[in-house]
């Protein structure tokens, strides 16, 4: 954590539990203005779905690198990232890049889809494997609104607890074909690519061809397509993706693609919510922050207003600095509270 651009190791115990006061002030703050989340991305989860992976031990590269911080010098270092085979990339590995996106994102439970059907403008559908009659009515709902939909891997493979190719299909909308090995990653053309490299799925699955369907990538050194798209009359644009680790670029512009609101375009992990934008600096510079609307705008760590009745501010940001910044209402009088507390 930082604060000013200076290391936590490097703080005061009284410096500390001031910056500890002024977060549990700006929350109290919040909770009286009954501020809402409002995300418009979900990464949509199943638990039920863990009971059909095998048991995984195997480690493996998944071809991104991640910031680790060295407590001795200060200094982050590029580190390769580990993570568990199957799950690791598929699940926890969508929420690095989701972060780094530029707009904030709910996790939701496959279960409990059908109470989320109007909350959000981009669905993403990471190991949702097996499904139930609920889940199905869910999605054809989903299915019938101006919605993306982001399939990855082999969604609904097991419909309740049968395995057949065909549940694919009624739930997505795309036939498949299966193999039984494929490469983990689609190339997207001018050097660009989704997925794991020197990895393969198995079993994997592909898109012939099929009315109402654009088949747009295919697998790496493959005639086999792994990315593919098709709308629903008036309805949701679903995409599938068999390569299932997903750079935070390609989220960004599906998420533009989306109609979601972006704050940031960088890359910087960052949260919002209808009142409230941190980030943190994973790379030094000048960010760029933009709101949905005009409004003022307040610099909570450092107790000040930076500027008026604007759709987006300007922060020169040294490396791994974190920024706290207020856009809701009655931003005067969370300033003075804070400033009161302060002296």
């Amino acid at each position: 954590y930082t604060y000013e651009g200076v290391y936590h190791s490097e703080f005061t115990f009284p410096e500390m539990r001031g910056l500890a006061r002024k977060v549990r002030r700006i929350g109290e703050f919040m909770l009286k203005q009954n501020t809402r989340r409002k995300a418009e991305i979900a990464l949509v989860v199943s638990e039920d779905s863990l009971n059909f992976c095998a048991l995984e031990n195997q480690f493996t590269f998944s071809g991104q690198y991640i910031q680790k911080y060295d407590s001795f010098t200060g200094k982050s270092v590029s580190w390769p990232e580990g993570t568990l085979r199957f799950t690791g990339p598929m699940l926890s590995g969508q929420l690095d890049q989701l972060s780094r996106c530029g707009a904030p994102f709910d996790c939701v439970l496959a279960e409990d889809l059908e109470k989320h059907l109007d909350d959000y403008k981009l669905y993403v559908f990471a190991g949702c494997l097996r499904y139930d009659e609920r889940f199905l009515k869910a999605v054809q709902q989903l299915r019938r609104k101006n919605v993306t939909l982001f399939w990855l891997y082999a969604p609904g493979i097991f419909r309740n607890f049968d395995r057949n190719i065909n549940h694919m299909q009624e739930l997505t909308g795309f036939r498949f074909q299966m193999k039984d090995e494929l490469p983990a990653e689609t190339y997207c053309g001018n050097g660009k690519f989704l997925g794991l490299e020197n990895e393969m799925l198995r079993p994997g699955f592909h898109v012939p061809e099929q009315s109402g369907v654009k088949r747009m990538y295919n697998y790496t050194e493959t005639p086999f397509c792994g990315y593919a798209e098709r709308r629903d009359p008036d309805g949701a644009l679903s995409i599938f993706s068999g390569a299932y680790r997903i750079p935070w670029k390609f989220y960004h512009e599906l998420a533009k693609r989306s109609g979601v609101h972006l704050f940031t375009q960088g890359g910087d992990p960052l949260e919002a919510n209808e009142a409230l934008v941190t980030l943190h600096a994973r790379f030094p510079g000048r960010k760029t922050i933009r709101f949905p609307r005009k409004t003022d705008v307040y610099d909570l760590y450092h107790v000040r207003k930076i500027a008026s009745d604007t759709e987006e501010v300007t922060l020169e940001a040294p490396l791994h600095s974190s920024w706290l910044l207020y856009w809701g209402a009655d931003g005067e009088k969370l300033l003075k509270e804070l400033k009161d507390d302060h002296e």
